[in-house]
């Protein structure tokens, strides 16, 4: 059996439509292409903050991402990632207003 990890990109994959945990993407790793990734467990929260900013998706099994999407893993003893989801979801208003660069909308990675 091959081991393959899903590649999540935005878009297309992340969108704000889809509230359903993200199972399937348009591009994998192997087994061997995941040991050059950093993998993100089930249940993790990923929000595009280049480009399209605020499309917000969860990982319904262990995925990878490209770097225009940063990714949220809960403390699951202090909060349900879908909680968190949803949460992060509200956000796209706010990410919207903050700074453009090169004419294209981006946001920098901050830890909260």
């Amino acid at each position: 059996m091959v081991v393959t990890f899903l590649f999540v990109e935005a878009p297309p994959v992340l969108s704000l439509n889809q509230i359903d945990p993200i199972m399937n993407a348009a591009r994998t790793l192997s087994e061997s292409g995941s040991q050059e990734a950093r993998l993100l467990p089930e249940g993790t929260v990923m929000v595009c903050c280049i480009g399209s900013l605020g499309k917000v998706g969860i990982a319904g099994r262990t995925v990878a991402s490209n770097q225009q999407i940063n990714s949220v893993i809960f403390d699951p003893r202090l909060i349900w990632s879908r909680y968190g989801f949803y949460a992060c979801r509200l956000l796209k208003s706010r990410l919207s207003n903050i700074g453009t660069r090169n004419d294209s909308s981006y946001c920098q990675q901050v830890k909260v």
